[in-house]
């Protein structure tokens, strides 16, 4: 599968399955093993974030909410092993039985530096990958959070005189002015925009 993580019609990223099922005969005379292999391989300058246990690099499997920073370590070689299985006795790799995880992107466009994340399922046996969804951040240099489709903002409280709102203890508190209507709905988003709370307001402070 090749992946145009910024769509501008260049593939920067490799994903390979190889599915041998053995039985073929070595050149000691032998019955070859079955082996599976997930792999990624990063294109031009791009890399993949990921651990290196030599001579073997593994990509990381991020979960929703993970950053990716470039402070990560990122790995530049072809053949990078998500996921492997021998003889389906001997597992390696971060990427087995992986559901929903998300593999670190750094793209490399002339001067620019750009991070970015695809997700992926892997199976336990290493014999099948799905891509689901990818992104990057448009802004060069700037971190993404694993899992973010869009950029979730903090915007400026505009009702600040008549509407105060503070966090204390791990609560939310709402405090309408007195000028103020009773009503409307306080809604919490997380920093991938999803919403995780809300709430009606019926009285004039509201936690």
């Amino acid at each position: 599968y090749n992946l145009d993580l910024n769509n501008d019609g260049t593939f920067d990223f490799r994903f390979d399955l190889i599915n041998n099922p053995g039985g073929g005969i070595t050149t000691g005379g032998a019955p070859s093993a079955a082996y599976r292999r997930v792999m990624v391989t990063p294109l031009g300058s791009n890399a993949v974030a990921g651990s290196v246990i030599t001579p073997y690099v593994y990509p990381t499997a991020m979960i929703a909410g993970d950053t990716v920073t470039p402070a990560l370590t990122w790995n530049v070689g072809s053949n990078q092993s998500m996921a492997s299985s021998f003889s389906s006795a001997y597992l390696y790799g971060n990427w087995l039985s992986a559901a929903d995880k998300y593999i670190g992107l750094k793209l490399n466009v002339a001067a620019n530096t750009f991070y970015g994340w695809a997700r992926l399922d892997v199976d336990a046996t290493a014999s099948l990958f799905i891509i689901k969804d990818y992104a990057y951040k448009n802004n060069p240099g700037q971190p993404i959070i694993a899992g973010m489709l869009t950029d979730v903002g903090i915007a400026e409280n505009h009702l600040a005189n008549t509407v105060l709102i503070y966090s204390q203890d791990q609560q939310i508190h709402v405090v309408l002015a007195d000028n103020l209507s009773v009503g409307g709905i306080v809604k919490v988003t997380n920093v991938l925009g999803q919403e995780i709370y809300s709430h009606s307001i019926t009285e004039r402070e509201t936690t």
